[in-house]
């Protein structure tokens, strides 16, 4: 006979019958041909078998055999199988009873039977009510593991979804400390294993980001190929990229049967009868497509036959468990009465933790929207500003691609820094309401040196609101304040490492020893920043915040015309020109050998330093000096680098003369020609296009730094680019690098002091209207 033939005959009732009449003995030791028949009609559909057996006298033998804590292979089986059906057929559940609660938790062992069926009575009303006030829910957060993503929390986070809409329930697990810790351990483990996997090596590509050089002209060219694109071409690929939808239906009508129900009710008679119902199993195979069989049971069992399937799907089962957890941290944030003890610093960690992980972005969102509920809770301004939040979320959603200049950025990433700047816009609407200005005000008044300094970061950050913020500037000077303590800070480092400096051995030192103690000075100064390294991020990222669009704009200025060095050709200036004896410049180093002759009138053309020289009347003129001697420079520059700086004076295109294919040569070429007064260079370099602002990122700007403190041309627009990137595109590692190198010229006082103005202009530049929008 048909299986679906049979189960139509209501099967299942006589099997059941039949199993209460087996020998119960027998049942429990020996594996019984009514074992293998229940295990064939549970595998074929688990539904309807088990709604049948639920209603025979069968079901009390199935809640016996649950209870016997023997390890035998049989049990084991039958075990598997009773909760495989009880998962399945909430008639099976509503057999057992309150009953079976009570007694699992009196006769309660630790075994996974047991916690598995106490489990499986979240599903039910009436199961999660008696969990909750027999103790049962305890005993599930009890069992679920500390720190591992094993199968049996892999079970109890599955089943707590069902938990999703009952509010005692959520109460009772967000007051059990232990149990909060043990979802915050796994998910910050998660984060940990998966936070660095996604996010690529940065490949320097100098035309994707609106600040990258001729960004408008391959944006026209862009908007150009979209207007000669034919539409139904790019619809047709559009379309073909749409996965095909897959079938899906709403859970079955649950329906309870009672023996007085008509032929057309919810589920056919216990009696066998010929009738079809409704809701009757006629289309299993249709119903099986349209609802996925849920898991097996042994995909999350722990018995030692499974060990082998359980590596295999650990990483699927973790990424399931975590998906779960973060459910639960959902649904707790909807209800009011968990946010108290949800304001806490190990919770908003984990969340923003989140942002950085392989999660499915749907997922990540949800995360975002629970830290949003935390903070507009009215018992949350306390709990936000003594937990820095903003500054972990700042420092969390700098990502590398981020922080790389001309690096293509991660997709999930930029969604992860949207979903920060929308974390921290609700953390300025909450600052600048009233109860959150008043807030802020004692904090700003406290005399706790370090809840005053904090204050002074938040307010500078969160502080929006024009009336706000102009008594915040007016009243409390945080700009000052903030950079008084930046100010002490390099000083402190500077005065690290002129400890390790001894001025008379210096000069008795050979060059290779000095240039060892020029490091180690370095490091000591970048290992004080390094310790210092939390107040540095309050400052500098409070300091960042100020960027408005219309200071980027600004700064990032784009032309379409390319830069002048570029326009090169194969002739040479010097080579292939002929220099009357009584006009050659002749260039050597130190040791005596000559690096290059050129043309005194084009070094007079391009120079103010040589036309000064040799159009008056000073003793080079007068003495006729033709030789000059190139090592005394205040900064190391090297032979091949003062050669290009001489090409270029002297009008020469050659490819292989004037191309600047590293930073160190950037960097002395402005030197030289800060030096050396050469305007048109410098100002050609300076351009928005320049070679200059192609060659400052993240990376260079310590090699930047020194030319920054000793060249005045810098100053203006090309400090502004410099301070822009330091605060947009640096790591805090390559922040201190460059920090350190800006302390060997005059302890910093010429760094502070352009900082300083850059960031009274990024102030002004300030949007008059209360906009929220921060440019992190």
């Amino acid at each position: 006979m048909p299986r679906r033939a049979f189960l139509n005959s209501n099967g299942g009732y006589y099997i059941g019958e039949l199993l209460s009449k087996w020998s119960f003995e027998e049942i429990k030791t020996k594996e019984t041909k009514l074992l293998t028949l229940i295990e064939n009609f549970s595998t074929f559909d688990k539904r309807s078998f088990g709604r049948q057996i639920a209603n025979s006298p069968g079901a009390q033998t199935l809640k016996e055999l649950l209870f016997i804590s023997d390890e035998s292979t049989v049990i084991h089986k039958w075990h598997k199988l009773i909760i495989d059906l009880t998962m399945n057929a909430f008639e099976l559940r509503d057999a057992y009873g309150r009953e079976t609660i009570d007694r699992v938790i009196q006769e309660y062992d630790s075994s996974d039977t047991k916690l598995k069926l106490l489990t499986l009575f979240t599903h039910d009303p009436w199961g999660r009510q008696q969990l909750r006030i027999a103790g049962g829910l305890g005993l599930i957060m009890e069992g679920c593991s500390k720190d591992s993503f094993d199968t049996k929390t892999f079970f109890i986070a599955k089943n707590l979804s069902y938990l999703m809409h009952d509010k005692e329930c959520l109460i009772m697990i967000c007051r059990n400390d232990a149990f909060m810790d043990k979802i915050l351990f796994l998910l910050q483990k998660y984060c940990n294993e998966t936070n660095e996997k996604d996010c690529p090596a940065p490949e320097s590509r100098i035309t994707l980001r609106p600040d990258s050089p001729n960004f408008l002209q391959h944006l026209e060219e862009k908007r150009q190929n979209m207007n000669v694109t034919n539409f139904y071409v790019d619809f047709a690929d559009l379309e073909a990229s749409i996965p095909a939808a897959q079938g899906s239906s709403s859970p079955r009508i649950r329906s309870a049967w009672s023996p007085s129900a008509s032929l057309t009710s919810a589920s056919p008679s216990p009696s066998p009868s010929s009738a079809r119902s409704t809701f009757s199993d006629d289309d299993s195979d249709a119903w099986t497509t349209l609802h996925p069989k849920k898991e097996d049971i042994g995909w999350y069992s722990d018995s030692e036959e499974d060990e082998e399937k359980k590596e295999m799907c650990r990483e699927n089962r973790r990424d399931k468990i975590v998906m779960y957890l973060l459910d639960v941290i959902d649904w707790l944030t909807h209800y009011p009465e968990n946010h108290l003890q949800l304001l806490r610093k190990p919770v908003f960690e984990t969340l923003v933790s989140i942002f950085s992980t392989e999660l499915p972005i749907s997922y990540i969102s949800k995360a975002c929207r629970s830290i949003k509920r935390l903070i507009r809770s009215e018992e949350s301004l306390p709990h936000l500003f003594d937990l820095k939040l903003h500054l972990l979320i700042i420092s969390l959603i700098r990502r590398p691609c981020l922080m790389h200049r001309y690096a293509d950025r991660c997709h999930r990433c930029e969604d992860r820094r949207k979903f920060g700047r929308e974390v921290i816009q609700e953390l300025s609407l909450q600052a600048n309401s009233v109860p959150g200005w008043n807030f802020m005000q004692i904090l700003l008044k406290s005399d706790d040196p370090d809840t005053q300094f904090y204050a002074w970061s938040t307010a500078l950050t969160l502080i929006r609101d024009l009336q706000y913020r102009s008594r915040l500037f007016y009243f409390y000077d945080v700009l000052t304040k903030l950079f008084d303590t930046f100010k002490s800070i390099l000083l402190k480092a500077a005065d690290e490492g002129n400890k390790l400096l001894n001025i008379e051995s210096e000069q008795e030192e050979e060059e290779s020893q000095n240039s060892t103690i020029i490091e180690s000075v370095h490091q000591v100064r970048v290992a004080f920043l390094k310790e210092n390294e939390s107040k540095l991020k309050a400052i500098l990222f409070s300091f960042a915040s100020l960027l408005s669009h219309k200071m980027q704009s600004t700064i990032l200025e784009t032309q379409t015309e390319p830069f002048p060095l570029d326009n090169t050709d194969e002739i040479c200036r010097l080579e292939n020109l002929e220099i009357l004896p009584q006009k050659q410049i002749r260039f050597k180093n130190v040791n005596g050998d000559l690096l290059v002759t050129a043309d005194r009138d084009s070094l007079c053309r391009f120079s103010e330093y040589y036309r000064g020289m040799f159009e008056n009347d000073f003793a080079e003129k007068l003495g006729q000096q033709q030789d000059f001697v190139i090592g005394n420079e205040g900064i190391h520059i090297r032979d091949e680098q003062f050669i290009k700086f001489i090409h270029l004076l002297s009008g020469c295109k050659k490819s292989q003369c004037v191309a600047v294919d590293e930073t160190s040569t950037c960097v002395s070429l402005i030197y030289l020609a800060d030096k050396y007064l050469a305007t048109e260079l410098l100002e050609t370099m300076f351009l928005p296009t320049g070679i200059a602002g192609r060659f400052i990122t993240g990376s260079t700007l310590s090699s930047f730094a020194p030319i920054m403190m000793t060249c005045l041309s810098t100053h203006g627009r090309f400090s502004d680019l410099f301070f822009f990137v330091f605060l947009r595109y640096a790591s805090m590692n390559e922040i201190f690098d460059t920090l350190s190198a800006s302390l060997s010229f005059h302890s910093g006082d010429t760094f502070c002091d352009l900082f300083k103005e850059f960031l009274e202009r990024c102030i002004s530049s300030l949007p008059i209207h209360p906009s929220y929008r921060l440019w992190i």
